[in-house]
């Protein structure tokens, strides 16, 4: 019975929609709950259900965004826990695909490079490739297109090796839009037609939409309204008949306004403009509302009132600011230049158009700074090929000089040295075996209590939050009923995200440094992004060597995370950098602001003095540059092994 009854779930997570990834996300939660722990298939269903967390997070990123975010981080807590590689992968991809939904692009691309890194270590082709996909999404939206068709490319080898028909439509979508984008039409209308044909094969309407909306742009561009409006008709029918697809319309609705604004319809176009606008707001999703400003502010001006032009272009420009939209933002400043320039407003239009050939070229540096950086790193590499190369020279000329010393003062030396190791093996030999099975112990215990916790007292909170969902749908409509069971969800959900935590902390799978990474990256995004303070994050050198005890990693956490939450609160900073480099057996994190600084002097709080002893516990050091008006950069270094 049981075999069937998880076949049968099985099928059913196979199914696309949000609807049908969330009736097998509760059936198999049923099933996991009802299972002892001596069912032999409880181990094997808990891996499916904590995968299909992952599965319904993203088929959720548009819709419900904040419920993905939690189902993704439960996936997450599994995965770390159970040392499941490929449902950790799943979860970074979920992760990312919600921060893309969200106009976050960076930290998309880190949690998406997460996947790809893993997925490429497990040999996972067919996930490489989707992966891979959902990078392409953002690196085109950032305009990045050398990087968005390499990584294309690479899902294309992997889908015609695998013979992906679906993953090979949807690759031509991506592949057309970057040839729109990059000025090549013939081709783009090439790769979309197949993509269109495609879907309506495979009846994936979703993506059958999404393609007629990239079509669209594409005549729009080319000065073909008629051309585009015969595609976005049939397509905004289809997107309102899906469930849960705002984003859909929302699109659909924008590009319409396009074609009508071509056609010199402007109060239609208009019209559309601003259902797109409420739509994108509604979900929460910052650069689309950007965007959308600038198409408003763009018709008001056509139509001639300056006023309410200028009102909405000036949002637009202070929200691609913030979020470092710097293509949305050039676009936008132009539009101001002309507008001020046409009503002869000569100063303000110049003083429009400086910033923009500003932004402009920040745009063209950032690819410079590409470039800049591949050939670095390809001298870097040949470089160390020739160090290689001597160091193997110098080897054999000590060999050659120690050969022609004198045989019998070499053989006293070694005999020497043999006896002194020997006597030094022998007398630690007991200390080592004693100290080996006290380490061995500890980490049975750590693994036993966080496996515990995790099944036992983590299940059980489990099922009383999916009883409670249950009760909740099925009971009467009593307030006071349905009010102590909305309590209940909420308490047992804050409990299920302590337990978390804890299980994270005592788990010592998560001694490896990236686990650290990962938790401050994830805590950074969260407190940062919510403020529109922009955030980057990189790395340098080799972590996958470097373990921390308990204490450590307690330590570097606790120093980043106030670090990060001072540059929240107080900094007024609107960027913040993080970066990790190793070196020489020691790790120097440096976490920098924007913003007004400090005089170090008149810092006399708990929090720097915390941080100095938790720098010292770690047998490191605490540096802090700041002075007033000239941002702040705090500098942490500590030895490894």
């Amino acid at each position: 019975m049981q075999r069937i009854l998880f076949l049968l779930l099985v099928v059913l997570l196979s199914r696309p929609r949000v609807a049908a990834q969330q009736s097998a996300l509760d059936s198999l939660s049923f099933v996991y709950a009802s299972l002892t722990e001596t069912d032999t298939a409880r181990a094997r269903v808990h891996g499916e259900l904590n995968q299909a967390r992952a599965s319904a997070a993203f088929w959720m990123a548009m819709k419900k965004p904040d419920s993905a975010v939690l189902m993704a981080r439960q996936s997450m807590a599994y995965a770390i826990s159970a040392g499941n590689r490929e449902c950790e992968a799943n979860a970074f991809n979920a992760l990312g695909w919600i921060s893309l939904h969200r106009g976050r692009y960076d930290s998309a691309i880190f949690l998406l490079s997460k996947a790809h890194q893993i997925y490429s270590s497990e040999k996972s082709g067919y996930n490489i490739a989707r992966v891979a996909m959902n990078l392409a999404e953002v690196y085109t939206r950032q305009s990045n297109f050398p990087a968005a068709i390499r990584v294309l490319l690479e899902a294309e080898k992997i889908g015609i090796t695998e013979k992906a028909t679906t993953l090979l439509t949807d690759i031509n979508r991506q592949l057309g839009i970057i040839y729109r984008e990059s000025g090549d039409f013939p081709r783009a209308v090439g790769y979309m037609r197949q993509a269109l044909h495609g879907f309506a094969q495979q009846k994936d309407l979703r993506r059958y939409v999404n393609t007629a909306i990239s079509l669209a742009i594409l005549f729009n561009n080319q000065k073909m309204p008629d051309s585009s409006l015969a595609y976005l008709a049939p397509a905004l029918r289809t997107a309102i008949s899906l469930p849960e697809n705002d984003y859909q319309v929302g699109m659909v609705n924008e590009h319409l306004g396009q074609a009508y604004s071509a056609y010199n319809d402007e109060p239609r176009a208009l019209q559309h403009y601003e259902k797109a606008l409420a739509i994108f707001r509604k979900i929460n999703n910052q650069a689309d509302v950007a965007y959308e400003l600038l198409n408003i502010g763009r018709s008001w001006r056509i139509q001639r009132d300056l006023k309410k032009a200028e009102a909405f272009l000036l949002e637009s420009n202070r929200l691609n600011d913030s979020l470092g939209l710097l293509n949305y933002q050039e676009e936008v400043l132009n539009e101001l230049a002309g507008m001020h320039g046409s009503a002869g407003n000569w100063k303000l239009a110049h003083d429009y158009l400086k910033q923009a050939i500003v932004v402009r070229d920040s745009l063209n540096l950032q690819g410079n700074r590409a470039e800049a950086s591949e050939l670095t790193g390809k001298y870097e590499a040949d470089k160390k090929e020739q160090e290689i190369i001597l160091l193997k020279q110098e080897q054999e000329l000590a060999l050659l000089r120690l050969q022609k010393q004198d045989g019998l003062q070499l053989a006293l030396i070694t005999g020497a040295s043999l006896i002194a190791v020997i006597a030094f093996l022998v007398i630690n030999r007991n200390r080592n075996i004693q100290r080996a099975r006290r380490l061995i112990e500890m980490e049975k215990m750590r693994n036993a209590i966080a496996r515990d916790l995790h099944d036992d007292i983590g299940s059980t909170l489990t099922s009383m939050n999916i009883q409670g969902k249950m009760l909740a749908r099925q009971a009467a409509p009593d307030p006071v009923f349905a009010e102590g069971l909305r309590k209940l969800n909420e308490h047992t959900r804050e409990m299920m995200d302590h337990m978390v935590d804890i299980v994270w902390a005592i788990n010592p799978r998560n001694d490896r440094i990236g686990s650290v990474f990962y938790r401050i990256n994830e805590f950074a995004a969260e407190t940062l992004e919510p403020q529109e303070i922009s955030y980057s994050y990189s790395e340098k050198g080799n972590f996958d060597s470097v373990r921390l005890d308990p204490q450590q990693r307690k330590d570097l956490y606790l120093i980043t995370k106030e670090i990060i939450n001072n540059a929240a609160k107080y900094s007024g900073a609107t960027a913040v950098k993080l970066e990790l480099e190793r070196e020489d057996g020691h790790v120097r994190l440096q976490v920098s602001d924007n913003g007004k600084g400090f005089a170090k002097g008149r810092s006399t709080g708990n929090g720097l003095r915390n941080m100095n002893d938790r720098a010292a516990s770690l047998g490191g050091t605490l540096d802090i540059n700041s002075e007033p008006g000239m941002g702040t950069i705090i500098t942490l270094g500590f030895p490894v092994t």
